[in-house]
């Protein structure tokens, strides 16, 4: 149910208070999940990596070399040796992706505040300020996306 306030002239105007708690809502509910996602490909390394160490262990425990495996276990080394670093990438892309949904909460957040603020003060400056403020946030974020492209 929506709230209605009343403007200078006493017509009800609805608040946006509703939309942007679904929103948020919806936002926290997606970056949780791709925290799953992310905990479910780290714990996917962390067991090739068991296996890594299980195929090198030696009867006493020592860690044995590559060439004195079977080749079956060499074979198995080398898939492993080649999913790793493809696991890793996705593990940062997943963390990059939830630190941005979580921009973005904090920045719809702040915008749900500041909108009632600018047009209760009547502030073109406040208005301003804060569109400055967004325009700040988003080529910082567009710099930072671009490096974390480049390795």
């Amino acid at each position: 149910m929506r709230r209605l306030t009343r403007d200078d002239e006493g017509a009800p105007r609805a608040m946006l208070g509703a939309r942007s708690r679904g929103a948020i809502s919806l936002a926290v509910i997606f970056a949780n999940e791709l925290l799953t996602a992310g905990a479910t490909v780290a714990d996917r390394v962390f067991t090739l990596n068991r296996e890594r160490l299980g195929i090198l262990r030696g009867p006493h425990g020592e860690i044995l070399d590559v060439d004195s495996v079977p080749p079956i276990d060499r074979e198995r080394l080398t898939q492993i040796r080649v999913e790793m670093p493809l696991l890793s990438r996705r593990v940062r892309r997943i963390r990059s992706a939830v630190l941005i949904i979580w921009i973005a909460i904090g920045l719809l957040m702040l915008s749900v505040a500041a909108i009632p603020v600018a047009v209760t003060a009547r502030s073109e400056a406040a208005a301003l300020g804060f569109h400055c403020a967004l325009d700040k946030v988003e080529v910082t974020l567009n710099r930072w996306h671009e490096r974390r492209l480049s390795f």
